[in-house]
């Protein structure tokens, strides 16, 4: 059980995070809404599905959802293993996400209107700082097995055959395709399949050396930890 004042101190930050993220979220879908509607777009609905087809979306939104339980879990004294099994799942996700957009896509243009800016900054880069700061800082109960890291791939494997197998029947109504893939680099009909298999490939490869990473982190903490005790 943790009971002390520095965790729960920690249990009011997740909380004022995780709704920080939620919120940025649904702000950006309340100003995509409006730009639609500006633009005159007839199939919004396909639109939302779209919004929440994206990677960053979905895994900044379930990163808020878990910082927001997690504060909650604190608060009451527990942090269980399933939750830090769920935070490990996103954790690489997050980060990825933050990674692309700030190496790769930040300077790509937006049509005037359609981006919020803080909620931008908040799901590419507090986002990104925040849920690994919270990796790092809160309280994990015992160590982590490295197999555990395996569950940092399911995510992004869901994400991509629901991706795959959607994008055929969707069209894009802005861009006026056929199809629609959330990410230029992921449309097969730019450059064909090779390079989107190459770099999905090599995608999952750095979300499960970030999952070894982070379950070494939590290892040495809790190894730490376990020699202060006898220490004590």
């Amino acid at each position: 059980m943790v009971r002390s004042v520095g965790w729960r101190i920690l249990g009011v930050a997740r909380l004022l995070v995780g709704a920080l993220l939620v919120t940025a979220i649904l702000s950006q879908l309340g100003l995509s809404l409006r730009y639609w509607r500006s633009i005159r777009l007839h199939d919004v609905g396909s639109r939302v599905g779209d919004f929440f087809s994206a990677f960053t979306h979905e895994s900044v939104l379930a990163g808020g959802v878990l910082l927001v339980i997690g504060g909650v879990l604190l608060l009451l004294g527990r942090q269980p293993r399933w939750h830090t099994v769920l935070q490990l799942a996103v954790l690489p996700s997050i980060l990825i996400a933050g990674l692309v957009y700030n190496l790769l896509l930040r300077q790509q243009p937006v049509p005037a209107g359609s981006q919020l800016d803080w909620a931008n900054e908040v799901m590419h880069v507090v986002a990104p700082i925040a849920v690994l700061l919270d990796w790092l800082l809160a309280p994990r109960p015992g160590r982590l097995r490295y197999r555990t890291a395996l569950v940092v791939l399911v995510l992004p494997i869901a994400w991509l055959v629901y991706t795959f197998v959607r994008a055929p029947f969707v069209p894009d109504e802005i861009n006026r395709t056929a199809y629609y893939y959330p990410y230029g680099f992921l449309d097969p009909h730019v450059a064909g399949w090779s390079p989107v298999v190459q770099l999905v490939g090599e995608l999952l490869v750095l979300a499960f050396v970030l999952g070894l990473l982070a379950v070494l982190a939590r290892r040495i903490e809790a190894r730490t930890a376990a020699r202060r005790a006898v220490r004590a």
